[in-house]
């Protein structure tokens, strides 16, 4: 028997999202397919919101974070955030049409808990901090950047993610924060 992971039930859970095709995927389904106990799951996760969570920081970080790719030997390091943003925003918002039961997965347990959208936003910021050359261990800056950019990035405001004035509108936030974002030379 393979061994248990916190990965391996991660896994588990994101292939019964797609092959039922819903969300509500529950602790017995994901026991069932481990085959172990509904309780053993609780060795790994305390409980079902925690593990909510690790699936969307896993989904974030393999279908946005790591398909960000800016040239980090650019000088210009505003532009160099732009480019990130937006590439942030792009791949979430093409997610999105592309894979609606993660975003359906992601509204439920993560965009409507404060606490949990911090931390799987968290993960987003040590990139940030990194480009503007910013040695801030509790990311005040990146975590007020991501806010602004909220509209462009969060599943409840999807209904406007195809409209024409999208492009615009992250144009617009760009050139209404950049000029207060503090950069290290």
């Amino acid at each position: 028997m393979e061994k248990i992971t916190k990965d391996k039930i991660i896994n588990i859970v994101q292939k019964l999202i797609i092959q039922n095709d819903k969300t509500d995927i529950t602790l017995n389904e994901i026991a069932n397919e481990l085959h172990i106990t509904h309780a053993a799951l609780y060795k790994y996760f305390k409980n079902k919101q925690e593990l909510w969570e690790a699936v969307n920081a896993k989904w974030l970080e393999e279908n946005v974070l790591l398909k960000i790719n800016v040239d980090m030997s650019r000088t210009d390091r505003l532009e160099l955030l732009h480019d990130w943003l937006k590439q942030f925003m792009d791949a979430k918002r093409a997610i999105y049409f592309e894979n609606p039961k993660m975003f359906e997965l992601s509204n439920m347990y993560i965009e409507h808990n404060p606490l949990a959208l911090h931390n799987v936003l968290t993960l987003s910021y040590p990139s940030i901090n990194e480009i503007l050359g910013l040695d801030d261990p509790d990311f005040i800056q990146a975590e007020n950047i991501m806010s602004a950019f909220a509209i462009f990035g969060l599943p409840d405001f999807a209904c406007v993610w195809d409209e024409d004035f999208y492009d615009q509108r992250f144009e617009n936030m760009w050139n209404l924060i950049k000029n207060g974002i503090q950069v290290n030379k």
